[in-house]
């Protein structure tokens, strides 16, 4: 369903970008494109239209808030 894709994304995002960090140039650009293919898996679900990067990483700060941010994503 659409919450447990959003969950998903939100996930993946904050653990390559935050959580994990494996590069110490480019997470960002890599944590995109795995949550843009991860977003293709589902034919329903629209493509993202991500917000500011101060917004984007804002919502970082725990899980919650960043499945709120990608709702929010989701839906413009």
């Amino acid at each position: 369903d659409r919450n447990s894709h959003i969950e998903l994304i939100a996930f993946a995002d904050r653990e390559l970008d935050l959580v994990i960090h494996p590069w110490l140039d480019g997470c960002g650009r890599f944590a995109t494109a795995i949550v843009m293919w991860l977003t293709l898996l589902d034919s329903k679900m629209p493509l993202i239209k991500f917000g500011t990067k101060t917004e984007h990483y804002g919502a970082m700060r725990d899980i919650k808030s960043h499945k709120d941010y990608y709702r929010r994503c989701l839906s413009r």
